[in-house]
């Protein structure tokens, strides 16, 4: 039962990453940013994101890995470290609201 849940944690993890990275194909800059700034606010309040602190308590997701360094291991077998973890995030939420700038003109 708990590797059902830990694999499902996980894959929720990476949709809600997906869905960040391509809402500005459907939602206008405003929603966009509006979204990032919530999601970012997780990390002051909460100091981690909520779906990795589910993840560690279930014990699928090590205590000071960053969920990036998971994924990237788990799906492409290749270690990052705490800060290629920061630059890949930071380039996700980059990319987002790239994304949406150009959906608005085009």
């Amino acid at each position: 039962m708990a590797k059902i849940l830990i694999d499902l944690l996980f894959w929720l993890h990476i949709g809600v990453i997906v869905f960040g990275v391509l809402m500005g194909l459907f939602l206008p800059l405003s929603a966009v940013l509006l979204l990032i700034t919530l999601h970012r606010m997780q990390f002051f309040i909460f100091q981690d994101c909520l779906l990795s602190k589910l993840q560690k308590r279930v014990q699928g997701l090590r205590p000071k890995e960053h969920f990036l360094q998971f994924a990237v291991r788990t799906i492409f077998h290749k270690k990052i470290s705490k800060h290629g973890a920061k630059r890949l995030d930071y380039m996700l939420v980059l990319s987002s609201i790239i994304i949406a700038i150009f959906n608005t003109f085009y």
